[in-house]
């Protein structure tokens, strides 16, 4: 009974190792295809302009809200915390994000040179794989966040096209326009400033989100006090009552810097 235990152990825990390395692996090619998707700029595809194409597939998973949040977090922002401890269902989140590039920009997956094998991801890091998702979707992220914020910019972007004499620049100033116009309603801006969080504060990572209909977004690492951020005449700040528009923290466009 004794020997049957300790052999039953051992097999876990060379599935376990062998699931973790697999995990590393799609992690690792995921990280690849962002990387592609970030360097596509100002591209046609399918007749739809896109200034950026990693900023174009985040836009679209956030909008389309076909994922739970923490999905979106393992995707987007801290690959190296498995969802809901399940490392299955995380290597599969891996390959929608994949999945998700592959259909909106129509980038296919890198392939693995033939020099790397299985038994070299086993020897990456985690953590270190999720730094180098966040240097990109980081970027991406910030930008999506300041053009849905900028405001004034994009009325006065709106003004020069109306009164724009040449076509040319009329092109320019459209191209422009289209990336900042975009629904940023209060739901898609939650999960913007919960992801955002997320990797600037990788370790206290966000998990839970409530969008309220007052536009007012509750956001929590399970670890320190929620985080109330609300939409005042017009601009996104960091509140500390969730019935106090008075008690302004900071304005959420700052905390890009």
């Amino acid at each position: 009974m004794k020997i049957f235990c300790f052999l039953t152990s051992l097999a876990f825990v060379n599935v376990s190792a062998y699931n973790m390395t697999a995990y590393k692996m799609e992690v690792f090619l995921t990280n690849a295809h962002i990387e592609l998707a970030y360097g596509m700029n100002n591209c046609i595809v399918e007749n739809m302009y896109i200034t950026n194409g990693l900023e174009h597939v985040i836009k679209t998973i956030v909008y389309e809200n076909r994922y739970y949040f923490g999905m979106m977090n393992n995707m987007i922002a801290v690959p190296e915390y498995l969802y809901q401890d399940a490392i299955n269902v995380s290597m599969e989140i891996q390959r929608t994000m994949q999945r998700e590039i592959e259909m909106q920009l129509k980038i296919n997956v890198p392939e693995i040179p033939d020099e790397i094998t299985f038994a070299d991801f086993e020897k990456l890091n985690l953590t270190q794989l999720g730094e180098e998702r966040r240097r990109f979707t980081g970027q991406a992220l910030k930008s999506l966040m300041s053009q849905a914020l900028d405001i004034d910019n994009l009325a006065n972007l709106l003004e020069q096209r109306k009164l724009s004499s040449t076509a040319s620049s009329k092109n320019r100033i459209t191209r422009v326009v289209d990336r900042f116009v975009f629904d940023a309603s209060s739901i898609s801006m939650c999960r913007f400033i919960a992801m955002f969080m997320s990797i600037k504060f990788p370790t206290s990572y966000i998990k839970s989100l409530i969008a309220a209909s007052d536009n007012t977004c509750i956001i929590g690492d399970g670890i320190t006090g929620d985080k109330i951020y609300r939409e005042i005449e017009g601009e996104w700040w960091q509140v500390e009552g969730v019935n106090d528009n008075d008690n302004k923290v900071q304005l959420l466009k700052k905390q890009l810097l």
